[in-house]
């Protein structure tokens, strides 16, 4: 009696993505970059208010609004590399992140 072999989810080979598909993929990690670019963004935005436009700002409660964009982008970045690592071809994981991206 011969033993029959199941392959492993590793040995299983992926399915490739449709261009929508990986237009999505593309697009959330481009939301991504446009975030980092966004806090970095307002963390400068009282340094240049404050000593090249001569504008009275609060810096401390801007700063903090930097940060959190950064915390919370480093958070969604991490969760779109998981979801490329254990996810890749489950559509409808990618598809609820992005509403959560733009939510």
């Amino acid at each position: 009696m011969a033993h029959e072999m199941t392959p492993t989810p590793a040995a299983v080979p992926s399915r490739r993505r449709s261009l929508v598909e990986q237009e999505l993929v593309n697009s959330l990690g481009w939301l991504i970059s446009l975030r980092w670019l966004a806090g970095v963004t307002v963390l400068v935005a009282p340094l240049v208010a404050t000593l090249i436009l001569r504008l009275p700002v609060p810096a401390g409660p801007v700063c903090a609004v930097g940060t959190g964009i950064l915390l919370y982008n480093a958070v969604l970045w991490w969760v779109l590399g998981w979801l490329g690592r254990e996810r890749p071809d489950h559509s409808p994981a990618f598809e609820s992140f992005a509403r959560v991206q733009i939510g």
